[in-house]
């Protein structure tokens, strides 16, 4: 599914397999001061929680604790903090259709930060934020 970020900053995307994994991935890049719109693939929409109430939602979704499904799913959140890219879901096709005329690793990493670096008008850098956060899941979780 693909999602825009809901947030006071600059347009970004991400791609995430539920509901489940979006939620993740937005509480642990801003503690529910982000959500997110699902604009392809059906799913539903993670609200911004700023006044607090992200527990009860989740409990009111799922099955498992949030702590439970971080451990059993932190392969698929890294993975959706990892596609997160400055711009809205309009613009994630082109940036797609482009990517994917890279087969080389590095020449894909220098496309996407040039991308982040032409799409980023704020100081704060979300993306590499989220890339932050899914090195310590990768290390932590996918052993």
């Amino acid at each position: 599914m693909l999602y825009d970020i809901i947030n006071p900053s600059d347009t970004m995307s991400f791609r995430a397999p539920d509901l489940q994994v979006a939620a993740l991935s937005m509480f642990l890049l801003s503690d529910g001061k982000f959500g997110a719109d699902c604009r392809e693939g059906g799913g539903e929409d993670v609200p911004i929680f700023l006044l607090g109430g992200a527990q009860a939602w989740w409990d009111e979704k799922f099955d498992s604790s949030i702590d439970e499904t971080i451990i059993r799913r932190a392969v698929e959140v890294a993975d959706a903090l990892d596609s997160i890219v400055y711009g809205d879901w309009g613009s994630r096709p082109r940036f797609e259709q482009q990517l994917e005329a890279f087969e080389d690793e590095q020449a894909r990493r220098d496309f996407i930060e040039t991308w982040n670096n032409e799409h980023r008008s704020s100081m704060n850098n979300v993306v590499e934020v989220a890339s932050g956060i899914s090195e310590q899941l990768r290390e932590k979780y996918a052993a």
